[in-house]
Order: structure tokens, then C-alpha cells, then sequence
């Protein structure tokens, strides 16, 4: 896959990750100097995958108490039943999304911390740069390029 399909897929899924939480209109960057944008209507369901809601009892019962032992578990999991990579990371970005709720209370307190993973895991709960370092750890675990770009908000 070539670097500006992994750039453009980690871009927007950071993107809907934090502005699935605060209801904003998606903004899309062209990261593919001179080239035109991919067309990812088809990708645009307003539902989960449905890959997210079929995780094996073991893995859905062991990923918040035993996160080390479950996450590659869990990544292989969710990108193993398509050849589609950008349904791959839409699984990944899904699953952290319906599965990890937004701290609005450690946000509004100022307690706005970048775990690692498994911290987040086993607190089921993040602010941005938690679910930053989740989406980056678990998209690297299924074979992307990603990278952690920190950053500011007001509040």
C-alpha cells in the first residue's frame, strides 16, 4: 500500500475519532501532492462494521482486564476478515469508538493525559491522546504507517 493511502486513512480516521466525539463536519486533506482525492463515499455508512460486534467472548472478556495478552488479538481480529484496508482501519477506528467513551469529565478538569494503550484499555475511557496512542499502537499492529501528531485544544 503506498505511503499516501496510509497517510490519508490515519488522517481521517484521527479525524473521525475526535470529531465523532464533538459532532463536527469531517475535513478531508489531499496528502497526495498534485493527486486527486480518493473517493471514499462508498465508506461513509453512519454505522459501525459489523466485524466490531462479533469479537470472540475471550478476547471482548480478557481486552480491558488483560490488555497486553488481548490487544494483538484483538487488532488481528478486526482487519482479518477483509482484503480492504481501509475497511481494516474503519474496523479499528469503530470498534475504539464504541468501545472506549470520551472522558468528558478528565477534559473539563484539565486532566488531560497520553496514555498507553493498555492504560486506556484497562480505564475503558480516554481524551484525545488516548485514543490517539490506542489507534496508532493497533493500526501499526495490522501492518500501517502511523504516527502520533500531538496538539492543543481549547477549554
Amino acid at each position: 500500500m503506498g505511503d499516501f493511502v496510509k497517510k490519508f486513512i490515519f488522517v481521517v480516521t484521527v479525524l473521525q475519532i475526535c470529531s465523532s466525539v464533538f459532532s463536527q463536519e469531517y475535513v478531508y486533506y489531499n496528502l497526495n501532492e498534485g493527486k486527486e482525492l480518493s473517493d471514499i463515499s462508498k465508506y461513509q455508512t453512519d454505522k459501525p462494521e459489523e466485524i466490531i460486534f462479533n469479537v470472540p467472548e475471550e478476547i471482548k472478556n480478557g481486552i480491558f482486564t488483560v490488555p497486553l495478552i488481548y490487544l494483538d488479538q484483538l487488532v488481528d481480529f478486526l482487519v482479518s476478515w477483509t482484503d480492504d484496508n481501509y475497511l481494516k482501519i474503519k474496523s479499528i477506528h469503530d470498534w475504539i469508538c464504541c468501545n472506549i467513551p470520551y472522558d468528558i469529565a478528565a477534559y473539563n478538569k484539565g486532566e488531560i493525559k497520553i496514555e498507553q494503550p493498555w492504560i486506556t484499555l484497562r480505564f475503558r475511557t480516554a481524551v484525545c491522546g488516548g485514543y490517539s496512542t490506542l489507534f496508532n499502537y493497533m493500526a501499526r499492529k495490522a501492518g500501517f504507517e502511523a504516527e502520533y501528531v500531538g496538539g492543543y485544544t481549547k477549554g
